[in-house]
């Protein structure tokens, strides 16, 4: 027989690149785990955002009809946001669709700084007013979810650009997701000012996400507590109605046995009174053979 060894520094090296090969492995094995987490997770926000992006597709063209009659002219400021709203809208998917909104962003907020501007007497318009404040408000609730879709689209860019994970995004054909461009960081793309350092703007995203995680774990909460609520009423209403149907059954029987009871009386009187005519009758017959 063959009596082979492995020279002990050959060995000791192929166990290391044993280890290292499994530690790789089990790397991009989590990589590609998380990169699938990540994605799904930036579409599913990427929908949600886009919802609300197109509600304020609706409200421009009021904001549109509204400067329209007030004769308002500001040709190349609406041609814009127009246009880039087409462009926004005709998106194929939700990632698209924000990969987009920047430009619609940015033409929309140089509409209305004009119109604040140059049209003051648009204030005494309530309907103009009314759109302002539903622009507000909308705004708000789109940055809020776009800070949030943020969080996770930066994770998920930061892991793709990565390496090795890149690796494993490239065999999937993983791309770098479009940025959510809030309003803030347009506003300061158009006044020329430097735009807010990325490490901040991440810190401003998390505080939002722990916020609305906070939120939503009160939500949650709440419906806990709701159907727990609820479940406890129906299971005291089924034991009222088993309580109530007891009674019933009760009363039920104790009538059954009062019936049968009486029954039983009229029975019992019937058969005293057939007795009392046997008698009678007996008595007669009796009376009569002794005449």
């Amino acid at each position: 027989m063959l009596d082979f060894h492995l020279n002990p520094n050959l060995a000791l090296f192929l166990d290391i690149i044993g280890v290292l090969i499994l530690v790789v492995g089990m790397y991009l094995f989590m990589s590609y785990v998380k990169l699938g987490q990540l994605k799904t997770r930036v579409r599913t926000d990427a929908t949600r955002l886009a919802i609300k992006l197109d509600k304020r597709y609706a409200l421009l063209t009021d904001l549109l009809a509204c400067i329209r009659e007030n004769g308002v002219e500001e040709k190349n400021a609406v041609s814009a946001v127009v246009k880039a709203r087409a462009q926004a809208s005709r998106s194929k998917n939700a990632l698209d669709h924000i990969g987009l909104e920047g430009n619609f962003t940015y033409s929309l907020l140089r509409l209305l700084t004009i119109l604040k501007k140059k049209y003051p007497e648009l204030n005494e318009d309530m309907w103009y007013v009314d759109i302002m404040a539903k622009f507000r408000y909308l705004n708000g609730s789109i940055n809020e979810e776009g800070r949030a879709y943020n969080v996770m689209t930066r994770s998920y860019n930061d892991l793709v650009k990565a390496f090795p994970s890149k690796i494993v995004a490239k065999w999937m054909k993983y791309k770098n997701a479009p940025v959510y461009l809030s309003f803030e960081e347009a506003r300061l793309m158009l006044t020329g000012k430097d735009p807010i350092p990325e490490k901040e703007l991440r810190k401003q995203e998390y505080e939002i996400q722990n916020k609305i995680n906070a939120r939503e774990r009160a939500e949650r909460k709440a419906k806990r507590a709701e159907w727990k609520a609820a479940n406890q009423a129906e299971k005291d209403k089924k034991k009222r109605d088993k309580e109530h149907e007891k009674e019933v059954y009760e009363i039920m029987k104790q009538r059954e046995a009062d019936l049968e009871q009486e029954e039983q009386a009229r029975i019992a009187e019937r058969e005293a009174q057939r007795k009392e005519k046997d008698i009678a009758r007996r008595q007669k017959y009796e009376d009569e053979k002794s005449k």
